[in-house]
């Protein structure tokens, strides 16, 4: 892929020795609004020619450079002021280039230059906010954020990540504050500067590494401390003044996230430290600088009360970062077209490594499936404005785009699936011979595929990725019954995959085709043009009941054609099927459409069945507020939560994407109304809510919409009324969606009464609560009768 960067065919970085002054960082709330906190800088560049230049590049960005030269060892060879080095700079690629006037040696050279800068008010690049310290006064301090093309906001760089170099950093600040970056200290001078107020710290060199992954902060903290690799290696959770106590969970984690990720790839962190710290305003959750991981307060401290979710959350983040240490900042995506490199793995690791410290939290299920799974799809469907995983970044500016679902969510379930295909084991070896092959290098997707490749023998890997990494969307695979193959009881099936596009759906509801006019079928006749759409390589595990059996049986099966037929055999001829379910626990990154009625019926009367299941607690284990909201089921449900959140919300998005015309909205509400009227499952039952008022602010919006067009002129009125119209719908839909919360209710109350009459003693509805989300919708539509 072509795309915007210095060339390193002629100059390879090596190296930048940088001195930063951050003396004029001034205490106080309204610091800096003139823009007094200056930053004065000093650089020396060290670089490799490796063919005949004339021209050396770096990217600096708002800010003055001057005083250049040009060295050899430590003799000065050129200068700006003699004349030796004319300076330009590209406004559109903040790109200095330094022309000098004779072609360089191919040799290691270096280029020394002095920058200044004021320090940003933004929260990119190197920036300051405020905090409170242990006296509760205002102070200052600076941090940076440099992903994905912020380093130069803060000094000359090669700012690409398929440029690395070593940094040897100092900083130079108030003696009341202290200087935190990705090496540990080497020297400390005091008592420097105006009545010695002054300290320089400087770090020890880092490892070879992106610019991206350089950080610093100065100011005021506090830490908790623990050591893993045999006491070796010091781990760090540094927090403001008076909070280090908030710390410990994190520590905790994080030590044992290093311990599981060392033993996992065989690869000791190449550092000699490890610290987190909190800042105070920070642009995104966290952020993986190699050696010191830049959080957000809530995303990395909490007290010792805090409750799972909160848990989980914190613990998924923080494992996420420290994921980086190997895959992005061991082993580097070349350019951002490659971010699921990076973020894809962090995704999926984390969740793999907590799950395998702490399967208690279930995360595949309560975590990976909500948050990853399903607002990938959503987003993916978005046949407009979503792409491939791999796109093609023309500049770093554009990279920002990429920061999204697709490439982390999208990316992770990719190599989940992939993980699934080749074993966990081998998964293992493939990514170990992968970290090694490329560690402190760069990497596209054929260096992660040859890798896999070679640790699995699949030789056709590369081609089963190929549609899910290089095409935008995913497949909808539909299935039938094919009627009069049947031998000895055997059904056979039909599997289709196409595109999930509208067109594609309407063309599979076969009532909705009949009913169209002629021009319409030729629209949506895809027989011409099926074969021009995407094949995927699509793993499916089909699960389906017989009757008298207790236990589902499972049939696996992969398919890159447009159709695969195949069959199942009963235990005994006698036996019926009773349903059949695609996808099981959503395994595979699709949708699922079962065209004939009678499997989504049989579907809805499964989730009838289970949700009538029940099993005595124990109070001593289970608080009567958990079994409440969520019972412990009498024998373990065949349908996972998953399976019971996918049916539906695979119903949901056909009706959503064909617009009523696959699946109507009524046939969705009587769906949901008949088979999840017991639902006990909190996750289930939310994400049926959420699909309800997404629909009432498709609504709301619409009517906004409307009346903003009609009033503008750009529509002509026509007598239609279109808001008394969408109103018709937005009451019949709170309608339903009062009444489903209030048999959920109703549902509630019953197993609370039932409850307490098995234990002998007295039910008062008076001490009854009901769960408070649901009391919210009941709020939001103007329902008070149960609040």
């Amino acid at each position: 892929m072509n795309h915007e960067s210095i060339s390193t065919v002629s100059v390879l970085p090596i190296s930048y020795k940088l001195d930063i002054d951050i003396t004029k960082l001034v205490d106080g709330e309204t610091s800096n609004a003139e823009n007094t906190e200056i930053i004065d800088g000093h650089l020396i560049y060290t670089f490799l020619v490796r063919a005949a230049t004339l021209v050396v590049q770096l990217n600096a960005k708002e800010m003055t450079i001057s005083n250049t030269k040009l060295l050899t060892k430590d003799e000065i060879v050129a200068t700006e002021e003699g004349g030796g080095i004319t300076t330009t700079y590209n406004e559109d690629t903040n790109t200095y280039s330094f022309v000098f006037a004779s072609v360089l040696p191919e040799e290691e050279l270096k280029l020394e230059l002095d920058f200044v800068y004021s320090l940003s008010k933004k929260l990119v690049g190197h920036y300051g906010c405020p905090y409170l310290n242990a006296n509760g006064q205002i102070k200052r301090m600076s941090s940076t954020k440099f992903e994905p093309h912020h380093c130069r906001l803060a000094f000359p760089c090669v700012d690409q990540p398929d440029s690395k170099a070593i940094f040897i950093i100092s900083i130079l600040h108030t003696s009341d504050k202290i200087a935190v970056s990705n090496m540990p200290v080497d020297t400390k001078t005091e008592n420097l500067g105006p009545e010695g107020k002054w300290t320089k710290t400087t770090f020890l060199p880092t490892p070879k590494m992106s610019t991206y992954l350089v950080a610093w902060t100065v100011g005021e903290f506090d830490f908790v401390e623990g050591f893993v690799y045999d006491g070796k290696f010091p781990v760090r959770v540094y927090t403001q003044p008076g909070q280090k106590s908030l710390g410990n969970f994190a520590l905790n984690v994080s030590m044992r996230a290093i311990e599981q990720m060392t033993e996992y790839t065989g690869i000791p962190i190449p550092l000699p430290k490890m610290d987190l710290m909190c800042i105070p305003d920070f642009h995104s959750g966290a952020m993986e600088n190699w050696g010191l991981i830049h959080f957000r307060e809530s995303c990395l401290l909490i007290g010792p009360t805090a409750g799972q979710n909160q848990q989980s959350s914190v613990a998924k983040t923080i494992v996420h970062e420290l994921v980086h240490s190997y895959h992005g900042n061991l082993c580097t995506l070349s350019w951002w077209s490659y971010l699921f490199l990076n973020e894809g793995f962090a995704v999926f690791y984390a969740e793999y490594f907590l799950d395998k410290s702490r399967p208690y939290w279930n995360l595949w299920s309560s975590h990976f499936y909500p948050i990853y799974v399903l607002p990938a799809l959503e987003f993916d469907s978005k046949e407009n404005s979503t792409h491939a995983i791999v796109i093609d970044i023309k500049t770093a500016e554009d990279s920002n785009a990429v920061f999204d679902s697709i490439s982390y969510n999208k990316g992770a379930i990719v190599i989940r699936m992939i993980h699934s295909k080749i074993g966990e084991e081998t998964f293992k070896i493939g990514i170990r011979n992968y970290l090694n092959k490329h560690k402190f290098g760069n990497v596209t997707p054929t260096d992660l595929i040859e890798a896999l490749t070679e640790a699995s023998g699949i030789t056709d890997l590369s081609e089963m990725m190929k549609s899910w990494l290089y095409v935008k969307g995913f497949p909808l695979v539909s299935i039938k019954e094919i009627k009069g193959k049947e031998i000895d009881g055997q059904r056979i099936f039909e599997l289709k995959q196409l595109p999930f596009l509208k067109k594609n759906l309407v063309n599979l509801s076969k009532d909705n085709v009949e009913r169209k006019e002629e021009k319409e079928k030729e629209i949506y006749n895809i027989d011409e043009e099926i074969e021009q759409q995407t094949l995927w390589w699509i793993p499916v595990t089909v699960m389906y009941l017989w009757s008298g059996e207790e236990l589902p049986q499972y049939t696996s099966l992969e398919f890159r054609e447009r159709t695969t037929e195949f069959s199942i055999v009963p235990p005994q001829p006698d036996k019926k099927l009773l349903w059949i379910k695609v996808n099981v626990d959503h395994q595979g990154y699709f949708r699922v459409y079962y065209e004939d009625q009678w499997m989504t019926d049989a579907l809805a009367n499964e989730l009838i069945n289970e949700g009538e299941k029940f099993e005595e607690i124990d109070e001593a284990k289970q608080p009567v507020e958990l079994y409440l909201i969520q019972t412990v089921q009498e024998k373990k449900n065949i349908l996972s939560s998953i399976d019971k959140i996918q049916i539906q919300n695979d119903l949901f998005a056909l009706f959503l994407k064909s617009r009523g015309q696959t699946v109507s909205f009524p046939s969705f509400l009587q769906f949901v109304s008949r088979s999840y009227s017991q639902e006990k499952q909190d996750s289930v039952f939310n994400e049926i809510l959420s699909e309800i008022k997404s629909i009432l602010r498709i609504f709301i919006e619409g009517i906004v919409g409307s009346n903003k067009r009609q009033q503008s002129g750009s529509i002509e009125k026509k007598g239609i009324n279109i808001e008394g119209k969408a109103q018709q719908y937005i009451k019949a839909i709170n309608k339903w969606l009062v009444k489903f919360v209030q048999d959920r209710i109703e549902f509630e109350k019953k197993q609370y009464k039932q409850y307490w009459q098995k234990k002998g003693k007295e039910y008062k509805e008076e001490e009854f609560e009901a769960s408070s989300g649901l009391i919210g919708v009941l709020i939001d539509s103007g329902e008070r009768e149960y609040v």
